[in-house]
């Protein structure tokens, strides 16, 4: 409540008592209590900082996501899902608790876990906290299990990465392959209305196939390693610098970078340019008016890519295979004429010309051309994991939507996408037969959600007692701000404001301004001269397309959809990591 008192003559009045309304009411299963003698604990929300979007999923959709993660990253599964494990979720949120963290590996670690996928606002809030208050002071058998589970995290993979070592990237990539090849083919089979198995089995089944990807990514740490060894390479060398982020662009095995580049081959085509409108597409796709060349071609699209989307981790999400009106609108909005993806590819090769030329200069020509022939053939699979999670939620969508049909013709529910505001528990349940009070149960789910839906930006870092941290804005100069360089290079633009993609278009030389993003912005970036990010690291989704594409970008500019305003005149430093304003 926000008081407003006032003592006269030594007697306090008090004026005035309203609620405040720009806090954040944290969940009842986050809370700690002064009362209780409640160990003050500390929330990362892993949502907001590595996914591109800030909206509660829903119930069954978080469920799901953390349960796959599991598969693919340890510390994600624990005993039980309460606050005080590395990783949880409550209503539609995932948090990483930062006390059980520094509890398990110390402070110092803590802080470069956290320095690997979040931006560097958040670090510098870390360096400012007082971690005696938020450390447990007891080793639970807890934090036992979770210093096993962050080391497997972290070395998990070093068998595998021993083997890629000294046996080449060859074998290691091919396994891979075939492994997620198979993971896609039961992804088909059990996408099937014919499909005989219950949910659940589908989800441990699927994710049971995914648990063996896990053992062979070794290959990815290779590529990483590839990656430092280049950087030392030309260390000292500033012409370097601006060149060997774009040795990362159109890699094989990038799902998101393929994706992108078959958006562009379709929008190019006429059946796409002659259409004024979704609906118009829409009816002639469905009418069969189309060439069988453009209807396979726009089918191959689905087949791989028409589960990726805006949110499309969460089970809950319409897909562009559900939706062909929308996807047309998306391919519209792709400048046909001059794009990221068709200069991306031009812009790697010379950058490749002009690191040789340095390399043999100083006399490491054939270590420069070794390593450079590692990153290409494995950093682009860094992405593939994701990809194959998303792959396998759609599966798992195809399967609850039957389920949430039959439960409304059986009057259980008001509508088929009221199951994905069932629990997964629940689901199983239902589906085994209990005779479940659907309706209730979904209530019951929402209540918690629907009381924060007003709440558009989420905290990227909270306590158990609701205090919220905010990252301070490093204001230089001359109307310059300090971020975090992800993607090297200069553009000089108009600011496009965007909160959520196709809100409106992105015109050739704008700069795309937004808080986060992910896969499904991909189209929006094609058109992007330069990328402004509010949040996230620099391994995440946002970052990684826009190096793929070569377009200048930055990230940690904390309220830059605030402070900058739509059509300003900006200059983007993606080398140094910096913003300027302009002005109009």
């Amino acid at each position: 409540m926000d008081l407003e008192w006032a003592i006269h003559k030594d007697t306090l009045y008090l004026l005035q008592a309203r609620p405040i309304t720009s806090c954040i009411p944290l969940f009842e299963e986050m809370l700690s209590k002064p009362s209780h003698g409640d160990q003050k604990l500390l929330y990362a929300d892993v949502i907001v900082a590595t996914q591109g979007f800030s909206e509660c999923m829903s119930p069954l959709g978080v469920a799901i996501w953390h349960q796959i993660s599991a598969c693919l990253k340890p510390s994600f599964r624990s005993k039980t899902n309460t606050k005080y494990a590395v990783y949880f979720y409550c209503n539609g949120r995932q948090y990483m608790n930062l006390s059980t963290v520094a509890k398990a590996l110390g402070e110092e670690r803590t802080k470069q876990i956290i320095g690997m996928g979040f931006e560097s606002p958040m670090q510098d809030l870390l360096d400012d906290i007082n971690w005696n208050e938020y450390i447990p002071k007891e080793e639970t058998d807890n934090i036992k299990d979770a210093r096993w589970k962050l080391i497997t995290d972290a070395f998990g993979n070093l068998p595998n990465f021993a083997r890629t070592y000294i046996f080449g990237v060859e074998r290691s990539v091919k396994k891979y392959i075939m492994l997620s090849d198979t993971i896609l083919a039961n992804c088909e089979k059990m996408k099937a209305k014919t499909a005989d198995i219950k949910f659940t089995d589908m989800l441990t089944s699927l994710g049971d196939e995914l648990v063996k990807i896990r053992a062979h990514c070794g290959f990815i740490g290779l590529a990483l390693l590839a990656k430092r060894n280049l950087d030392e390479m030309f260390q000292g060398e500033e012409e370097a610098n601006d060149y060997l982020p774009h040795l990362q662009i159109n890699l094989p095995g990038n799902p998101t970078i393929a994706m992108g580049n078959k958006m562009c081959s379709l929008a190019k085509l006429e059946e796409i340019q002659n259409c004024d409108n979704g609906e118009e597409f829409n009816q002639k796709f469905m009418g069969n008016v189309f060439s069988t060349d453009f209807t396979n071609l726009f089918n191959e699209y689905m087949d791989g890519f028409g589960s990726r989307c805006i949110k499309e981790i969460d089970i809950s999400t319409p897909r562009p295979d559900e939706d062909y009106s929308s996807f047309f609108n998306q391919l519209k909005s792709i400048d046909i004429q001059e794009n990221a993806a068709d200069k991306a590819t031009q812009k790697m090769q010379e950058s490749y010309d002009k690191l040789l030329e340095l390399a043999r200069k100083r006399k490491k020509e054939k270590q420069f051309i070794k390593q450079t022939a590692i990153l290409k053939s494995t950093l682009g699979y860094r992405e593939h994991p994701k990809y194959l999670i998303v792959m396998i939620i759609s599966a798992l969508r195809k399967k609850a939507l039957r389920l949430g049909c039959q439960w409304k013709e059986a009057d259980r529910l008001n509508s088929e996408t009221d199951v994905f505001n069932l629990t997964l528990d629940e689901l199983e349940r239902a589906e085994s037969g209990h005779n479940l009070n659907l309706r209730e149960l979904v209530q019951k789910n929402i209540a918690p959600i629907n009381a924060v839906a007003h709440i558009r930006e989420w905290p990227s870092l909270i306590d158990s007692r609701g205090k919220i941290f905010s990252a301070k804005r490093k204001e230089l100069r001359g109307g310059e701000i300090s971020c975090d360089a992800v993607s090297p290079g200069i553009m000089l633009g108009r600011a496009n404001v965007m909160l959520s993609p196709y809100e409106k278009p992105l015109k050739k030389g704008e700069i795309l301004v937004t808080r986060s993003a992910g896969a499904g912005w991909t189209p929006i970036f094609m058109n992007a001269a330069a990328v402004v990010l509010e949040i996230g690291g620099i391994l995440q989704h946002g970052a990684i397309i826009a190096r793929e594409y070569g377009l200048p970008c930055v990230t940690g500019c904390v309220e830059a959809t605030k402070i900058i305003k739509d059509g300003e005149l900006i200059e983007v430093n993606g080398t140094t990591g910096h913003v300027r304003i302009l002005g109009a």
